[in-house]
């Protein structure tokens, strides 16, 4: 017996292209400082030049276009230069790719793999990574051997320890007092004489000496806000980004504006970087892979004291923290909890609905319209007894509808139980299956007849043909039965539906608590004009409620006279 040697994956496509056929190759460049790439070796021009010099070797190969990378990590492939890569190879206006080495195409040891060993040799496409001598159509078993997954563990590897350096690094920074941040805290600018150093910001300063102001001389939070909504004072975000900064923060646009906020406020007075000291390592990324942001614990926190300009006086930042302090105390002994906390969103803003008591008056407005400007949204005011007897009402609406079709269920369970329906089913699917068993092994058994000349040939395409009819047949009706079994079954599943079994457990219901909202409501929303849309839970469920009745109703009327019209106009 020959024993055939194992076919690289790149072989099948490298033999189906002549060496008449020109390669359609785009150079793909990559630097970035974040991975240690500092080298002048691995400089943009440096790798143009031996990609250059290592075409002039390669007859067979034209380039369509080059994709420089100038910046971006390698350690993911979430890279301008390489997606528009992707698309002209997935085009087919590229068929190569060409690199200075692995570590160019990235760092990242199982997405690297993933496109050498998976993407590139599924698409036909030709890597050429030339000073690892790699070429998957000159010779793609060279693709195969455990050099190139070792050299892309060695390039993560040297990624990983390239991260931790400048983290340590970093933080040996922070500790000495010097600042690296990539944006200064509002109100600061980076000094460009001295690397590491804050200036004080005197175009907003005056801005944050007001806030400070105002909010000791007893205006609240959200008061201040208003405020300079209202003055038109740009906020930090928009600020930065007038002045050139890239700097975006999602969390800080609303409609496409930058507005004052509760939050934004709030952030100002109790930063301790107005008052001269350096705060840093509040934040961390997950891993050199993943660039998500964690926050970092308060003593865990790089703090150096007196350490620039401070805008405000220690003693107004203390006596802000004071009364900050004073407040949070005040409102853990006398909160007042929300029955609807948690539910109530405003019907065009989107946004939650603020509690507020005003001596004895309850009620819940928008929160944009009260925390950020009134010129972004209206009050949408509500009382809070009327929103919770309205609450109420239609709970127990649902909750009648939830008790008529749980009756109309139970009157097909019964009806199907009568008629012994599913245990039926479930025989005659039985009975069917025996049958074909049965028909395939006589068919089978004709063929060794007629192998042992018992039947004429005639005589067995004849009676194949009969059972191959009777097994169709037989197969056809096993697909209604077990149709109409699945019907059955769902109808005996939906008689304990969730949607049923949770409305119908409070049938009696006279006080709206919080255990019953968050069992049955997921969202309410209030309009201007005081109207209130309620979005339920078990949606789903009921849906698959009004699918059963729909298709077994009517069958059920005629047979007991059940009236059932209510439950399916309110379904």
């Amino acid at each position: 017996m020959t024993i055939m040697a194992r076919k690289s994956k790149y072989e099948g496509k490298s033999q189906s292209l002549t060496g008449q056929k020109r390669w359609q190759a785009g150079l793909y460049i990559r630097l970035s400082h974040d991975d240690g790439d500092k080298d002048e070796s691995n400089s943009v021009q440096s790798q143009r030049l031996i990609l250059q010099e290592h075409l002039e070797k390669l007859l067979d190969v034209s380039v369509v276009d080059q994709f420089v990378d100038d910046g971006f990590t390698g350690t993911n492939f979430d890279r301008p230069s390489f997606k528009r890569l992707m698309n002209e190879v997935r085009n087919g206006r590229i068929n190569c790719v060409i690199v200075k080495d692995l570590s160019r195409f990235g760092r990242n040891y199982i997405e690297v793999g993933n496109y050498l060993e998976k993407i590139f040799p599924f698409m036909g496409i030709r890597f050429i990574s030339v000073v690892d001598s790699l070429d998957s159509f000159v010779n793609p078993g060279q693709m195969n051997t455990v050099v190139v997954p070792f050299k892309n563990m060695l390039n993560d590897a040297y990624c990983q320890d390239v991260s931790n350096k400048v983290r340590h690094a970093l933080d040996d920074r922070r500790r000495s007092g010097k600042f690296v941040g990539s944006f200064c805290a509002y109100g600061f600018i980076k000094d460009k004489e001295h690397k590491g150093e804050l200036l004080v910001d005197r175009t907003v300063s005056q801005v944050i000496q007001n806030i400070y102001q105002w909010f000791l001389e007893g205006e609240p939070v959200l008061a201040i806000a208003r405020k300079l909504n209202d003055m038109g004072v740009l906020t930090p975000m928009e600020y930065k980004k007038q002045s050139g900064s890239n700097y975006r923060n999602p969390y800080c646009e609303v409609e496409g504006t930058a507005v004052w906020g509760y939050t934004s406020v709030k952030k100002i007075l109790t930063n301790r970087m107005y008052c001269g000291d350096l705060v840093q390592g509040m934040k961390r990324m997950a891993s050199y892979k993943i660039k998500k942001a964690l926050i970092v614990p308060k003593d865990e926190w790089i703090i150096c004291e007196n350490h620039h300009e401070a805008i405000v006086s220690r003693e107004d930042f203390d006596r802000v923290q004071q009364i900050f302090d004073a407040s949070e105390r005040q409102t853990v002994k006398k909160s007042e909890s929300s029955l609807l906390a948690g539910f109530m969103r405003c019907a065009d803003c989107g946004m939650a609905m603020s509690y507020c008591n005003n001596h004895g008056h309850r009620y819940y407005i928008c929160s944009k319209y009260a925390r950020a400007t009134k010129r972004l949204c209206t009050r949408h005011s509500v009382r809070v007894e009327h929103i919770e007897k309205a609450v109420l009402e239609a709970i127990r609406a649902q909750i009648a509808i939830a008790v008529e079709v749980d009756a109309l269920f139970q009157a097909l369970e019964k009806d199907a139980v009568t008629q012994r329906q599913s245990d039926r089913l479930k025989e005659l699917i039985c009975r069917k299956e025996n049958e074909i068993r049965g028909l395939t092994r006589n068919k089978e058994d004709l063929y060794m007849d007629w192998k042992d000349e018992i039947l004429s040939r005639e005589e067995y395409i004849s009676m194949k043909q009969n059972y191959d009819e009777k097994i169709d047949s037989a197969q056809k009706e096993i697909q209604v039965l077990n149709a109409k079994a699945e019907e059955q079954r769902e109808i005996e599943e939906v008689c304990y539906n969730d949607f049923v079994l949770s409305f119908i457990k409070h049938r009696n219901i006279e006080y709206l608590t919080r255990e019953v909202l968050l069992e049955l409501i997921d969202t309410i929303y209030v309009h201007e004009d005081k109207r209130i849309s309620i979005k339920f839970r078990f949606r789903d469920e009921l849906a698959k409620c009004r699918e059963i009745l729909g298709q077994n109703v009517l069958e059920l009327r005629e047979k007991s006279g059940f009236c059932c019209l209510n439950a399916m106009n309110q379904i």
